[in-house]
């Protein structure tokens, strides 16, 4: 209610979530470096406890981000693969390797509708496809590559206006791509 302050408690047993997505049905997940994703019980983003429809999804991989995707399915991008993360609840979450070659690089996912990443193959975008349910990446710049070779990217950010894509180093070094038209 942006008034009052809450900490979380998963009961992890180390609980600092790297990264957190909300869906629409009112479920938060919180994504962790131990390779877990904590769901929360619908309509109670405090409520974690399995018994009463929170649940632990295993990713098998190190989690950097999550982004929720245009048909309301969430990518969930670790250090190594890809999964996508389908269903409103705890009780109905579906969960398929989308690609098991390629990560993130952590404070490097951006969402410009679709979702747009720095992979250790450059720049890459997520989209939908016509098939139902189905994504393609593509890789839309691969210039980057001082930002990729010292895997020190502290943030990114879209600049709708000027359609450019940003990346921030730990140095310093702004790097950036356009996007769209």
């Amino acid at each position: 209610n942006s008034t009052t302050f809450v900490q979380l408690s998963t009961g992890m047993p180390i609980d600092t979530p790297s990264s957190l997505e909300v869906l629409p049905s009112s479920v938060l997940l919180l994504g962790f470096d131990n390779g877990s994703v904590m769901t929360s019980k619908v309509g109670d983003p405090t409520d974690f406890t399995v018994g009463s429809g929170g649940s632990e999804l295993g990713m098998s991989d190190k989690v950097i981000g999550m982004a929720l995707q245009p048909d309301g399915k969430v990518a969930i991008f670790c250090e190594k693969m890809i999964k996508i993360l389908a269903g409103k609840t705890p009780a109905t979450f579906d969960i398929s390797v989308f690609n098991p070659e390629v990560g993130a690089i952590k404070g490097s996912i951006a969402n410009v509708g679709d979702s747009i990443f720095l992979s250790q193959s450059g720049v890459t975008q997520l989209t939908r496809t016509q098939t139902y349910g189905s994504f393609e990446m593509t890789a839309i710049d691969k210039k980057v590559r001082s930002i990729i070779a010292n895997n020190d990217v502290v943030f990114s950010c879209v600049v709708r206006r000027k359609n450019q894509y940003r990346l921030f180093s730990s140095t310093g070094f702004v790097g950036f791509t356009m996007i769209g038209g």
